[in-house]
């Protein structure tokens, strides 16, 4: 508004100084943390905690975030600690309440060391509190992580030394898991190539493309014969696969087929319980 200069009495102030009173907020904080002294790197590890409202009012908020790390240092640093989840938390708490969790996290691929867990209720600060140092908690104990990575190799491969162009040919091949643990994943692509060289190229023609469905687990190794159950590819254990396929060859040179490995989709997979496999003689 257009005062013409005249804007020295545009403020105006109480004759004495209004006390304002905070309300006793309220304070968030991990009570316990839970965790097993190893882990796999690839795999879950599933630890649990408790969160307690230690203010002396109700959280105003009703949704907040809990984020789960692996640290090397029992106090958390941003700078070296590992997120492996997240959770939120729905519902306000009152105060003196808690709750608690039971949560499974991924720990990454390639990991291993020595790590303590590491939970950060209200991660994103969404609840005001006047002390937020309580927020982290972490296991007495440390947890063990450990890698072993499958190695995923084609062992062999078979093809008919003739085919004729755009005719189905049957091809045949072994996986071997020469890795020291299991794949973890459950199904990936499969190709397989034609190719006018002994090595694979950018003048490949792919044949077939498809997903293969399977559990690729620990080796259990009876007598001198491997035991894999579900039709899985063990470490150290091999399965051999067939596809036939339609592609058309339109070239009649000499090929080399290059199965980069199977296409055979067999049941989907689940996993027997530890107790019925055998045991090692």
């Amino acid at each position: 508004m257009f005062q013409n200069g005249q804007t020295a009495n545009d403020v105006g102030a109480t004759l004495t100084a209004e006390t304002v009173n905070l309300t006793p907020p309220p304070d968030l904080a991990v009570s316990s943390v839970t965790a097993p002294s190893t882990a796999s790197a690839s795999h879950g590890l599933t630890f649990s905690y408790h969160v307690t409202n230690a203010g002396a009012t109700a959280t105003p908020n009703t949704v907040w975030l809990d984020s789960y790390y692996l640290s090397p240092t029992a106090t958390f640093n941003s700078s070296t600690a590992i997120l492996i989840g997240q959770l939120s938390r729905l519902g306000s708490l009152k105060a003196g309440d808690g709750y608690s969790n039971t949560v499974t996290g991924t720990v990454p691929n390639g990991l291993s060391g020595t790590y303590y867990l590491i939970v950060d209720t209200d991660s994103a600060g969404a609840v005001f509190e006047l002390d937020k140092s309580n927020n982290f908690g972490a296991a007495a104990g440390t947890v063990q992580v450990s890698s072993h990575p499958a190695d995923l190799a084609v062992t062999s491969a078979s093809a008919p030394s003739t085919g004729p162009s755009g005719a189905a040919v049957l091809l045949n091949w072994t996986v071997t898991n020469q890795g020291a643990g299991d794949t973890v994943a459950t199904n990936w692509m499969d190709n397989v190539y034609v190719d006018a060289g002994g090595t694979l190229d950018k003048n490949a023609v792919l044949l077939d493309r498809s997903a293969m469905p399977v559990c690729l687990i620990r080796a259990i190794r009876t007598s001198s014969r491997n035991w894999s159950p579900c039709r899985s590819i063990c470490p150290g254990s091999t399965t051999c696969s067939s596809s036939p396929t339609s592609r058309p060859i339109r070239k009649s040179r000499r090929r080399f087929m290059k199965p980069i490995p199977p296409t055979t989709r067999p049941p989907p997979c689940r996993l027997p319980s530890t107790s019925n496999w055998p045991t090692s003689r």
